[in-house]
């Protein structure tokens, strides 16, 4: 008789990814400057820019709060943005098209909760917040 041998994987504990909402407590969006945001880095400039514009989105909320798209297309029509590049790379994943063009997989910087309600995830916060402490350590 052949016996099934089933070989346990240690299996990649990848980091929770949380949604920030508007009763949590942590840094506010008007917490990080734009001259702080230049030290963000996600691997793509296009990414590192669509950061930064969903960054001013909630800027202009005050707070983390869960959002629609049609929110979003709003702000950035007023802001002359085309709504693809305020989400590039942050809500699923992208070519990277410099060197080999390897496929980046999903950040989970913004998931869904809802039918039509997304919010952004700590993993958006713990970018944010990488940026500013390099901020800090280059002016030191």
């Amino acid at each position: 008789m052949n016996k099934i041998i089933r070989i346990r994987r240690k299996k990649r504990r990848s980091p929770m990814v949380l949604p920030i909402n508007k009763f949590s407590e942590v840094l506010s969006p008007n917490s990080f400057t734009s001259q702080e945001l230049t030290y963000i880095n996600f691997g793509k400039h296009e990414v590192n820019e669509a950061a930064k514009i969903l960054w001013r989105f909630f800027c202009s909320k005050d707070c983390w709060d869960s959002f629609t798209f049609t929110e979003l297309d709003h702000f950035c029509e007023q802001c002359n943005i085309r709504i693809g590049m305020a989400l590039f790379g942050l809500i699923c994943g992208w070519v990277d098209d410099g060197g080999f063009g390897s496929l980046r997989r999903p950040n989970n910087c913004i998931i869904q909760i809802s039918i039509d309600e997304f919010a952004i995830t700590n993993v958006f916060i713990r970018h944010l917040t990488l940026a500013q402490k390099e901020a800090h350590a280059a002016r030191a």
